[in-house]
Formats: structure tokens, sequence, C-alpha cells
């Protein structure tokens, strides 16, 4: 797909809005080059037609180099996400947005930011994703450094279980958890005791409406 030494400055726009766009070949940027050290990575298929990602599209190490990655696959039709996804993000900062509106998406693949070493914000990653109902084991738990959970999980209609090692508790940092889960209403396992590990973390409305939550009544009036 690519000729000529041609090097992108990103993908910023490349497929946003081509609502009849439903499936890309997973060699797509296989041969892709980026010129500098910081490639804009935003909105890349935001409001595509798109279906399905491919487990290999973003296998190429030229994605190494991208330091943040908003809104690339923003309100697509998918119902779930290739694992291994980012492995090749090793210098991605800001996840913010990156599945936001994905209301069909039904599962997370455990391990999904595991080599994300350099990541510090989750901001909206997965807000509205309306068919979610459950996140897989120790999701953050390899990202020590993140500063921002803020509305992570807002509004995941149907999340009924979040696992108590869903965030790592021994961050290097006190993250923000405003509005991480407010109104999923549907929770009805115990969720994580942020409140004891980061009690001087931002936190208004974490866990807002989340009443059925099985350790609801230990929560914290500020936390929820």
């Amino acid at each position: 797909y690519y000729e000529n030494g041609y090097k992108f400055s990103g993908l910023q726009y490349a497929f946003t809005n081509c609502k009849s766009l439903h499936q890309i070949p997973e060699d797509l940027f296989d041969g892709i080059e980026f010129a500098g050290t910081d490639p804009e990575f935003s909105q890349v298929f935001n409001g595509s037609g798109l279906v399905e990602i491919p487990p290999r599209l973003l296998a190429s190490p030229e994605f190494s180099k991208v330091k943040r990655a908003y809104m690339p696959f923003a309100g697509l039709n998918i119902t779930e996400i290739p694992a291994g996804l980012f492995n090749q993000f090793l210098n991605c900062r800001s996840f913010e947005s990156v599945f936001q509106g994905c209301s069909f998406l039904e599962t997370i693949p455990g391990g999904l930011f595991d080599s994300c070493a350099a990541v510090q914000s989750f901001r909206f990653s997965f807000l509205r994703c309306e068919s979610l109902q459950s996140l897989p084991s120790g999701l953050f738990s390899e990202n020590e450094d993140v500063t921002d959970f803020t509305g992570t999980f807002q509004e995941c209609a149907s999340l009924e279980l979040v696992p108590l090692d869903t965030f790592n508790l021994l961050m290097n940092t006190t993250p923000i958890f405003s509005s991480c889960f407010r109104n999923d209403r549907e929770i009805t396992s115990a969720v994580p005791d942020l409140w004891n590990y980061y009690p001087d973390s931002a936190h208004v409305g974490c866990f807002l409406n989340c009443s059925k939550a099985a350790n609801y009544a230990d929560i914290p009036s500020g936390w929820k």
C-alpha cells in the first residue's frame, strides 16, 4: 500500500465517518512509516462502518512511536477487540475515548494494555459501551503510572462483573477516578475497594448509581 519511501505524519481522521466502510485488510498498515517521533493516531476510524478490527491491524513496530491514541475506534459497530491489539503501543501515554460509544462491544480481551507501560490516561476509554457485560481479570494490573480513569466505564448499561483486580492497587500515582463507573446500574459483583488504596484521589461519582453492587454499602458516600 505504501511506495516510494513516503512517510506519514500520522493517521488522524484517515477513515473518519466512512459509513460504508465495513471491512479492511489486516495488512493495511504493514508497510507504513511515520515521519518524526510523535505521529497522530486520533479518530482514525471514528464513526466509520467498521464491524471488525483485524487482529494484525496494528502489528507494525512503527506504532511504538504513537504517544496518543485518541478516539481511533470510537463509535464502531464491533462486538469484540482482538487480543494483543496494542502490543506495539509501548510508548503510548493516552488511550482517551479509544472505544467510546462502541455500543455493540460485548467483550474486552485480557492483557489488552499489558504492553503499554507508558500509559497515563484511560479517560472515557469505554464510555457508553452499552453491551459490555464483564471486564477481564487484571485489565489495568500492569499499568503503574496511570493518572486518569475519569469516566473509563461510565454509562456501560449492561456491565455486571468488575473483577477486584481490575486496577493496579500499587500504582506510582494518585489517579483520578471521578465518574469511572458512573450510572453502571447493573453491576452486581463487588467492586474494587479503590477508596482504601487511593483515599486522596479525586473520586466524585466513581460508583454513582451502582446500587446493585455486592459491596455497595461499604462504598464511602463521597465515592457514590
